[in-house]
């Protein structure tokens, strides 16, 4: 599942539960911390990027109607390009100034839905997307696996990998260790068979069944940055997900932990600690590389997880942790808050955003205004009450319950602006 990342760093954008500018609330979704822009973090939200170049001093928003309609995942390429992909129901659209401007991706699949696209983390040129090709007639429809060699701007006419049309692909990754080695995770539907592509050395994808988990649907969490055979897998099922590993390239799989509820977060920390997230149960850690796992104590409802310079980030509830992005030194013990969403100063004043963002913007403030008023400045010493397994954070301030009570007004007028749901996006970005 599912980023040519900067870091190895998955997330996954989650359904949130009330009403912003797409029908949903205002969630989380992925966090890019590059390693060549010490004071950049750029956090993807179900509303667009929240961005500052200054460890968190100010954040300014690129909102998604800027960007494209119904952003399912973002991505950063790796350094020097630092560009942002968004994946979007017809193209890839591209920033290569911070998200000031955007364009969409030329080549064979342009105009497409992107499925998944996902950036090489040791080159900056070239990028992997998996994309559905409707043929000529609309019949036939299937997914194909399509490669740039020039940073996302273009992609071959000439597809790397096709899928049967009863063959759904849900994810691509090629490994940081040896960027020549390609995963594909897909299922066919009938019957229901879900399988696993490798390409190693440019070779033609060898196809595995995932008899391990006969009836989930696999996604790529990550390929591990030191060991190309190893690969890490969200397996779906209907009574949760699984974290799934394989060591030795995806001939077989382990199955060390199952959830009751969906797998928000993936990461392998430097460290080797394995960190598995969720939003709404709790989360786990493994410290011997994943052959066992603990309950994480002090985790937040996590909706994305990154790391940079030793330094654990977290993106959670705004509510309920009291933060939307937080930074730990500890292991992830304490946080220290760095983003609430009503620190928004408003759109980033380059290219258009400005005028293109400022509606949204408008609607969007008064949701987060109404989170504003319904802070208790007396409470803000305290941290919310912790959940079985959750969090237990130390915050700098936290917010009201009561707050509850002053959003119908904001989430109405943001309802009349976007009604319609969007397709959740499924990769761990």
């Amino acid at each position: 599942m599912a980023v040519a990342r900067t870091m190895l760093v998955v997330a996954l954008g989650l359904a949130a539960r009330a009403a912003h500018g797409d029908g949903a609330f205002p969630d989380s979704m992925a966090i890019f911390a590059p390693p060549d822009r010490p004071h950049q973090i750029v956090l993807a939200t179900n509303f667009g990027l929240v961005t500052t170049d200054d460890d968190g001093a100010t954040w300014h928003l690129v909102c998604e109607q800027a960007i494209a309609s119904y952003v399912s995942a973002y991505q950063m390429s790796a350094p020097p390009d630092d560009a942002l992909f968004a994946d979007a129901p017809y193209g890839l659209a591209v920033s290569r100034d911070g998200g000031c401007t955007w364009t969409f991706a030329a080549g064979a699949f342009a105009g497409n839905e992107v499925i998944d696209a996902f950036p090489d983390p040791t080159a900056a040129n070239h990028v992997l997307a998996i994309a559905r090709q409707v043929p000529d007639g609309g019949v036939g429809a299937y997914h194909a696996v399509f490669e740039s060699t020039d940073g996302g701007r273009t992609f071959g006419a000439a597809p790397i990998f096709t899928g049967s049309p009863m063959t759904t692909l849900t994810g691509v990754e090629n490994a940081r260790a040896d960027p020549r080695t390609i995963y594909l995770t897909m299922y066919g539907e009938t019957p229901f068979q879900p399988l696993l592509a490798r390409s190693v050395g440019g070779a033609p994808f060898q196809i595995i069944d995932d008899t391990a988990a006969p009836s989930d649907i696999p996604r790529i969490a990550a390929v591990d940055p030191i060991d190309p055979r190893t690969l890490y897998l969200r397996t779906s099922g209907t009574t949760g997900d699984r974290l799934a590993i394989s060591h030795d390239g995806g001939d077989t799989l382990a199955l060390p932990l199952a959830l009751a509820g969906r797998m928000s977060a993936f990461l392998r920390r430097s460290s080797g600690t394995l960190l598995v997230g969720t939003a709404d149960t709790p989360s786990f850690r493994s410290t011997d590389g994943g052959q066992t796992f603990a309950v994480w104590p002090n985790a937040p409802h996590v909706r994305a997880l990154a790391e940079r310079d030793g330094v654990l980030y977290a993106a959670g509830d705004d509510l309920a942790d009291g933060f939307a992005l937080a930074t730990s030194a500890d292991e992830g013990a304490n946080w220290r808050p760095l983003l609430h969403f009503d620190d928004i100063a408003g759109p980033l004043a380059c290219g258009n955003l400005p005028s293109v963002c400022g509606g949204p913007w408008s609607m969007l403030k008064s949701l987060f205004d109404a989170e504003r008023a319904a802070g208790n400045p007396a409470d803000a010493a305290t941290s919310p009450p912790p959940r079985t397994g959750g969090c237990s954070c130390q915050l700098a301030s936290a917010r009201n319950p009561s707050v509850w009570l002053l959003l119908p007004a904001a989430g109405i007028a943001l309802m009349r602006y976007r009604r319609t749901r969007r397709k959740r996006p499924e990769r761990l970005a």
